[in-house]
Formats: C-alpha cells, structure tokens, sequence
C-alpha cells in the first residue's frame, strides 16, 4: 500500500510481510483485517487512519509495531497476537474497544497519551515495561494479566472498570493519577480484587480521585495499601 493512500476494504488474512510494511498516513474506509497476518520486519501504521475496525488476529509482529497517532472509529483487536519487540500505541485514539486478549509483549508497550474508550487485556502477558503515563482510559477489563516488568502511569485517568486476579511483578507507579471517578454524586471505582502484587503501589490520586475499592495483595500475602500523599 502506497504511502498515504485510502483504501476501501483491507484484507490481508494470512499474509506474510518479508520486508518493511509501511501503511503510514493511510486511510481505511472499511475494515482492516490483518488476521494470521506475519509482519517479519516493521509493520508502520503510524497516524493511520481506520474508519471501521482493525483485526490482528493470531497475528505475529516480528519486527517494530508503530501504531503512533493511529486513530480507529470503531473496535482494534490485538487477539492471541504475539509481539516481539513490543508495542508504540502512543497518542492512540481508540473510539470503541482496544483489546489484548491473549495477547503476548515482548518488549515495551507504550500506551502514553492514548485515549481509549474500552480497554480489554484478559490473559494478557506483558513481559517487558507498559507506560500508561498521561493516558485516558473510560473503562478497563482484565482478568489474568501479568506484568513482568514495571507498570507507569503518572497522571493517568482510567474511569471505571476492574483488573482481577493478575499479577504485577515489577514496580508501579501510579503517582497523580485518576483511579475511579465520581458520577452522579456516587464514586464508581477501579477494582483490583485477587490482583497479586510485588511492591506495595503507592500512589498520589490526584485531587478528586476515588481510592480503588476491593484492593490486591503483595506477594507475601498483606493487602495493599493505596496511599493518598501530599506533594512535597
């Protein structure tokens, strides 16, 4: 696909790309599906644009995944995909669902600056470093994620929703961020019940924030505390 170009209906299903996959700038008027698809070099989709859906799914990123300002009008599923080095999703706009589903990361997953309306990483596997820093998220799902290296997310907002029974093996920081919201007066909260966690998260909720209810434990079995501390 030349650069920058529009292109109706994508279909892609169980192709292999040898080299370089350069769909930078381009435009997608109906559903890209990227589906069994092997990416052996970079795979460029930086600022993008999708106006339906974009399915990668059982799909193998070898090389770089650049998804960078890539904006999807409806749902971008990463479903059993594995990445091997990692994942940019910086500035991503993501208007209905971005799931990671069974997904596996090797490397970083930068998700900074995203905004994404519904985010799912059921059984999900992180093994390297996730940056959440500045993202806005209005509803996380996640049942069995595991995060085997640090977990940033300094002055993000995530809404609602819940991450139960994963695991954080690495450091987390979640300092001036926005963990639950109030909504009609009644706070809704992020919940962590049966989360395992190596170190003790402590955060500064920036002001308004709503302490998670039903928190995780660290690995020797205490609760964790989410602490409210006062910038020095």
């Amino acid at each position: 696909v030349p650069l920058g170009r529009s292109v109706r209906e994508a279909v892609f299903r169980g192709a292999i790309f040898m080299g370089a996959a350069n769909f930078t700038s381009s435009t997608f008027l109906g559903n890209g599906n990227f589906s069994g698809t092997v990416f052996e070099d970079t795979a460029d989709f930086t600022e993008a644009r999708f106006h339906a859906h974009a399915a990668f799914v059982n799909t193998t990123f070898l090389g770089r995944a650049l998804f960078h300002g890539c904006a999807v009008a409806q749902n971008l599923h990463f479903v059993i995909t594995h990445f091997h080095q990692g994942i940019d999703l910086t500035a991503v706009q993501a208007r209905d669902w971005l799931t990671f589903t069974r997904a596996k990361i090797d490397g970083t997953a930068d998700l900074s600056l995203a905004t994404i309306v519904q985010l799912s990483l059921d059984e999900a596997e992180f093994g390297g470093e996730v940056n959440l820093g500045h993202a806005e998220i209005s509803y996380l799902e996640g049942t069995g994620v595991t995060f085997r290296q640090s977990v940033s997310a300094p002055y993000a907002a995530i809404s609602l929703g819940h991450l139960r029974d994963s695991q954080f093996m690495g450091v987390v920081n979640f300092d001036d961020a926005r963990i639950g919201e109030v909504a009609d007066g009644e706070p809704e909260t992020v919940s962590f019940a049966g989360t395992v966690f190596a170190a003790d998260p402590v955060a500064r909720l920036a002001q308004g924030s709503v302490t998670p209810d039903a928190p995780g434990v660290t690995q020797e079995g205490f609760s964790v505390t989410w602490r409210v501390r006062k910038q020095s």
